[in-house]
C-alpha cells in the first residue's frame, strides 16, 4: 500500500512540475493574446480578454489543485502510520480485555458491560490494561465507586 502510494506521489509531483513549466507557454500566449488585443475592435475585445482571463484562471486552478493533492499525499504516509499503530492498539487491548474476561469467566451482561468499561476507563487513564476485581457489580458507577475501583487496581 505504501509503495503504490508513493509511486502516486511521484506521478502527481512530476504531473506539478509539468504544469509548472507551463507557465512559461501561458506567460507567451498572454503575451500573443494582448498584441491581438491591440489590433481588435468592438466586441472581438471583450471576448479575448474573457478568453485570455477564462484560461489564467484555469491554470491557476490547476497549478493550485495540483499543489495541495501534492502536500495531502506527501502527508498520507505519516497518517497512515498512526492509523496502523491505533489500529493494532486497540486489537492488542481488546485481545487482553477478552482474555481477562475469559479469565474471571464473568458472562455476558451487566457485570461484563461494567468490568469493559472500567478497563477501558482505567486504560485510557493510564496506558495499562488491567481487570477490575469486583464481588457484585452495581446497576451504575458513580464517581465515588468509579475512584474506589481505580484506586483498587492501581494498588494491586
Amino acid at each position: 500500500m505504501l509503495c503504490l502510494l508513493m509511486l502516486l506521489c511521484v506521478v502527481v509531483q512530476a504531473l506539478n512540475e509539468s504544469i509548472v513549466e507551463h507557465g512559461s507557454e501561458l506567460s507567451e500566449v498572454l503575451r500573443l493574446g494582448d498584441e491581438l488585443r491591440q489590433l481588435a475592435v468592438g466586441d472581438d475585445v471583450t471576448r479575448l480578454d474573457s478568453e485570455l482571463r477564462s484560461v489564467t484562471d484555469r491554470y491557476t486552478a490547476l497549478r493550485t489543485t495540483s499543489a495541495e493533492r501534492l502536500r495531502q499525499l506527501t502527508e498520507t504516509p505519516a497518517i497512515l502510520e498512526r492509523f496502523y499503530t491505533t489500529h493494532q492498539t486497540i486489537i492488542n487491548l481488546m485481545s487482553e480485555l477478552e482474555s481477562d474476561l475469559q479469565q474471571r469467566d464473568i458472562q455476558p451482561g451487566p457485570e461484563a458491560e461494567l468490568h469493559l468499561q472500567v478497563s477501558l476507563v482505567f486504560y485510557q487513564s493510564t496506558g495499562v490494561v488491567r481487570g477490575v476485581t469486583m464481588g457484585r457489580a452495581p446497576q451504575f458507577i458513580t464517581l465515588k465507586n468509579f475512584n474506589r475501583i481505580n484506586t483498587d487496581n492501581v494498588q494491586k
